[in-house]
């Protein structure tokens, strides 16, 4: 069996000035930017504020804190800039005893231990690890260990994990919680369509030829673009109990948001920036003995500069969709 590699630095790489980890460009794996300040931070903070907003300001989805429990253990798959770690400390700070953070990409205060959040969390503890490996294969001592968290929250890996590994990662994850310990899971499904049907999906239009990038790089990097519609399904596969999802909410785009004409706003400058993102390494960067990239740096942003101006098209009542999953062990 091939052992999947491991980072073991925080090393980076810096295309058409944006900065992407050197470890997962050269083993692709979550080849997004991730800049500690400026736009990727923005835009990280942005879609964490909009599903607060859709979800009535919670950022735990989930019957919570457990009751009877004294040691509450929560462990954030994916954290990248710990947006949804300070939310959850905000509302929980005082009943959690403890939060591990899994990333690729620690960042600059990559210490194993964060300071101690008032009076509750006792530690808050990064982790480095490549979530498309076994956490088996972790021989750590601070490894993570059976039955250890009573909540675990997994969201925006579509990117990172292959399409493969997400039945086996569910699975593992189950393993993790305690026995009544819950699950959530959040992803995004990136197809930009249209409430009135005039985005047509074969008309060659500017943000359906972005959608056919997005979901051709995706399946090219053994990525799966609609895994959010299927987590459900893993989840009952896995054997969660009391599994609830697999309906994707709109994320309107623009002042037609039948939430909130300032929400659409929120949403569009979100995707503004998402449309320039995501697809940037995929689409025109490329390492050393690498093949070539697929476009030219050129291409790419006359690509993404005709996609924003058709996201400013209110007519087309532009949405995308996010999708959430829960369960208990």
């Amino acid at each position: 069996m091939t052992t999947v590699p491991q980072p073991t630095d925080d090393h980076t790489l810096v295309f058409d000035g944006r900065t992407f980890a050197r470890f997962s460009l050269a083993h692709n794996t979550y080849c997004l930017p991730v800049d500690q300040v400026g736009d990727e931070e923005e835009r990280c903070d942005a879609l964490n504020k909009i599903l607060r907003t859709l979800h009535n300001g919670r950022a735990v989805l989930v019957p919570f804190p457990p009751s009877g429990v004294d040691d509450i253990r929560v462990l954030d798959c994916g954290f990248g800039k710990g947006a949804w770690i300070e939310d959850c400390l905000a509302e929980y700070q005082h009943v959690i005893n403890e939060v591990t953070g899994v990333d690729i990409f620690l960042g600059e205060d990559s210490d194993d231990e964060d300071e101690d959040e008032d009076d509750g969390v006792e530690e808050f503890r990064k982790k480095r690890w490549n979530l498309n490996a076994p956490f088996s294969e972790d021989r750590d001592e601070n490894h993570l260990r059976r039955e250890e968290f009573n909540l675990i929250n997994s969201r925006f890996l579509a990117e990172g994990i292959d399409t493969n590994r997400w039945q086996p990662y569910i699975r593992e994850l189950k393993e993790l919680l305690e026995p009544g310990g819950w699950i959530q899971l959040v992803e995004l499904d990136l197809r930009f369509q249209s409430d009135n049907g005039r985005l047509d999906p074969n008309s060659g239009a500017p943000l359906v030829v972005w959608n056919d990038w997005y979901r051709q790089t995706m399946v090219n990097r053994n990525k799966d673009p609609r895994v959010g519609q299927r987590l459900h399904q893993y989840l009952q596969v896995a054997g969660f109990q009391q599994v609830w999802g697999g309906t994707p909410q709109n994320l309107e785009i623009g002042s037609w948001n039948t939430r909130s004409s300032e929400a659409g706003r929120m949403i569009r400058d979100h995707v503004h920036r998402t449309l320039e993102t995501v697809l940037l390494w995929p689409c025109a960067g490329t390492l050393r003995q690498q093949p070539p990239p697929l476009m030219s740096i050129e291409r790419y942003r006359a690509m993404v500069r005709a996609a924003q101006e058709q996201l400013r098209d209110e007519s087309l009542r532009l949405y995308y969709q996010v999708c959430v999953s829960i369960g208990i062990r």
